[in-house]
């Protein structure tokens, strides 16, 4: 048995046995789907678009007048009301909301609060011209303080520095330290330099050489002779330049201490005399001993003289004993101190 394509219905054939439970069958097919059907409308057609249950659904959500939009109130700094009008709440303003330049009239501020009960008298060039009573001056911090509504300030202690003071402030030598100094005593430190530590090493440490002799020389009776200086021990400045062996050249000018020992072999004849020489002529410095004895003698000279650059020492040793003499070197030396500058 056949049955048709769209609703089943079944359609015997010649050879098929009819069946009343198949008619009745395709009978309540058919009056189901006529009675589901939608009667055609002259003038209308179906959409394209199915009609979803859930599109009902949703329309039948939709209340009575809905196109009437009510707008919704607002609370907070801002508000509004039904009709959409909005408006600043009352004492919502604070300074951070207020643009730095709004230049915001006097005459809108409101003078006639109590803590400002004064200002209705008051203009703007008041607040610049100084007649503002103290009282309602605010309180002030920092390097200067001032209470509020007082008009004595003061300076904050020690915030006063280096910087803050004019270069031509001449402040009395008596306001530092206590008043312990004078400005006399001041006046004793103009003619430090700002390498005062290097001044005072100088003084601890002053410049210094010292020069000894390798060479034993023969001192003839009657002779002076001058030492070999030819060993440089040390010279901590530089301020002496070798112009010969028996002679040294001074290359910084100052305040000198000389000193110079000789030692001279055994004799007990005679007397031993030395000397030292400036610029080659001129006799600074004399001494005289006489013969050791037994044993070498020593003798020592000193001076303490002002020196300029290019000026010269020399030291010459002297002896009568009718005889030659050696001269040392292992008992001889010089030492020069530079103690100052001229």
């Amino acid at each position: 048995m056949q049955t048709t394509g769209n609703l089943g219905l079944k359609k015997p054939e010649g050879t098929d046995i009819v069946d009343i439970a198949d008619l009745n069958g395709n009978m309540d097919i058919l009056d189901t789907i006529v009675n589901n059907k939608v009667d055609k409308v002259t003038g209308k057609q179906l959409s394209t678009n199915d009609y979803t249950a859930a599109e009902k659904t949703k329309m039948a959500g939709i209340a009575t007048g809905a196109n009437n939009y009510a707008h919704p109130n607002h609370t907070g700094d801002v508000t509004s009301n039904g009709d959409g009008v909005t408006a600043i709440a009352p004492c919502v303003i604070v300074d951070a909301d207020v643009s730095a330049s709004a230049a915001i009239a006097w005459n809108k501020l409101n003078k006639t609060g109590a803590s400002l009960a004064d200002l209705p008298t008051r203009s703007a060039a008041d607040l610049n011209s100084g007649t503002l009573p103290a009282a309602r001056l605010p309180a002030i911090s920092g390097d200067i303080t001032m209470a509020a509504g007082t008009s004595a300030a003061a300076l904050t202690a020690g915030v006063i520095v280096n910087s803050d003071i004019n270069a031509t402030a001449a402040i009395d030598a008596s306001k530092i330290g206590g008043g312990t100094v004078s400005n006399a005593e001041f006046g004793y430190l103009d003619g430090l330099t700002g390498g005062i530590q290097n001044q005072i090493n100088t003084i601890l440490n002053p410049p210094r050489a010292q020069y000894r002799s390798s060479i034993d020389k023969i001192i003839p009776s009657g002779t002076w002779i001058s030492p070999d200086w030819d060993v440089q021990v040390i010279d901590t400045d530089s301020f002496i330049t070798s112009a010969g062996i028996e002679t040294v050249v001074i290359n910084k000018s100052g305040m000198y201490f000389i000193q110079a020992t000789i030692g001279v072999s055994v004799s007990n004849l005679g007397i031993r005399n030395m000397k030292i020489l400036k610029n080659e002529t001129e006799e600074v410095a004399y001494n005289s001993n006489a013969s050791g004895g037994a044993y070498s003698s020593r003798n020592n000279v000193t001076a303490m003289l002002i020196l300029n650059v290019g000026e010269t020492l020399r030291i010459q040793v002297f002896q009568d004993t009718g005889g030659n003499l050696t001269l040392m070197s292992s008992l001889s030396k010089m030492s020069i101190i530079r103690l100052c500058p001229p």
